[in-house]
């Protein structure tokens, strides 16, 4: 018996994949000979959908740049927030009182940054900077401190992102719907009605040996329907919370916890960001004064020990 999977969870790319791939198979095991040539040249007809089905617009040009000003953002508000941890522990009196001024507020929007989402974010950086202008004593700390160049850098590029993220919900709210329930249901129920003659026809036609297209359609249906399970599997686990991001431990004597703009450090071990590098698993490395480097793997929660480069 064939079997059937949920069509309507397929993801765009997939539905045109595996259609193609039904195709193929059913045309080279002869469907006139099996007696179910009229619901395959049904399906076959459709091919001509499939087309309209493709994706037709790849990453909006204006995401990557978007996501080049989001990892400056959190730059900036990183070197803020490691300067004035430097301030607040330099003996010159004047700079550590001047600290004392400033860090309830960047305790307030900015420590926790990395993370909330990006309207948050923006939000967060708005009212820090919102805090500082309307409030002479804070503007005074700041300027003692020299910490408003990095300051104008962050509301600038702040500024700029709002700019280009409404630029581009323009620009995709324009484009018109390229996987219309229209064009998708046809295919669906070509087939499902495809995959029923068949199993009708095994009966109907003892003498003809249905087995090996049977299973070669099963081995493709059962792939995509793992897709599907897995996709299901993953958003119930993070509907429930069971996906979360864990502290990261270097050694015995530097434990980094998920914050912001980087980690809190203990044991007052000073903390860089080195680089901001992306692969399948989202990794965003950091360094460590003294050498070690720690790596945070986001979506799996995979933890490994990166060593010093040489």
């Amino acid at each position: 018996m064939l079997q059937t999977i949920p069509f309507n969870r397929l993801l765009k790319l997939e539905l045109p994949l595996l259609t193609n791939r039904i195709i193929e198979i059913v045309a080279k095991n002869n469907p006139e000979a099996l007696k179910i040539k009229e619901s395959f040249d049904l399906l076959e007809k459709l091919i001509p959908q499939l087309i309209k089905l493709e994706k037709r617009h790849g990453p909006h040009p204006i995401t990557e740049k978007l996501n080049t000003l989001r990892k400056s953002r959190l730059k900036y508000a990183l070197l803020i927030t490691t300067q004035l941890s430097v301030y607040i522990l330099d003996d010159e009196m004047d700079l550590h009182v001047a600290a004392e001024v400033v860090q309830p507020l960047v305790q307030r929007f900015l420590i926790g940054l990395r993370r909330n989402n990006d309207d948050i974010i923006t939000e967060n950086v708005d009212q820090f900077l919102l805090n500082i202008y309307e409030n002479e004593t804070i503007r005074a700390a700041i300027s003692t401190l020299d910490l408003f160049k990095y300051i104008k850098k962050l509301q600038s590029v702040n500024t700029i992102i709002k700019e280009e993220w409404k630029n581009r919900s323009n620009s995709i709210s324009k484009r018109q719907n390229e996987y219309p329930t229209h064009l998708r249901k046809p295919i669906y129920d070509a087939i499902r009605n495809l995959i029923s003659q068949v199993n009708q026809a095994q009966f109907h036609y003892p003498e003809l040996d249905y087995a090996p297209l049977i299973n070669e359609l099963n081995n493709v249906l059962s792939f995509y329907g793992g897709k599907i399970n897995s996709r299901n599997s993953y958003n119930k686990r993070r509907k429930a919370g069971t996906i979360i991001e864990k502290p990261v431990i270097v050694n015995d004597n530097v434990d980094l916890d998920v914050e912001s703009i980087g980690f809190t450090v203990e044991h007052d071990s000073h903390i860089e960001q080195s680089d901001l590098s992306t692969t399948e698993d989202t990794r965003m490395f950091f360094k460590i004064n003294e050498g070690k480097t720690a790596a945070m793997v986001s979506s799996t929660m995979r933890l490994r020990k990166i060593p010093k480069e040489t």
